[in-house]
């Protein structure tokens, strides 16, 4: 992860949830139709995700844990 990627994430820490998740939607529009998925696309992926990870599929990484490691990776 770049420096630059790193800062920019580190900069989103102070908003809420709902924010960050706003956030996340734009980048993924700026990258363009080509190469993102449509809303419906989108919404789907969200959702299995979300499944996996409340069916103990996947592990998801709390917010804080991950802050604290691009903290550290920014030294």
């Amino acid at each position: 992860m770049s420096e630059t990627v790193i800062q920019a994430i580190s900069s989103l820490e102070h908003l809420n949830p709902k924010e960050r998740a706003e956030v996340a939607y734009a980048l993924l529009l700026s990258i363009g139709p080509e190469d993102s998925m449509n809303e419906e696309e989108f919404d789907k992926e969200l959702e299995q995700r979300f499944v996996d990870i409340r069916d103990g599929k996947e592990v998801g990484i709390p917010a804080e844990e991950l802050y604290a490691e691009l903290r550290e990776n920014r030294k």
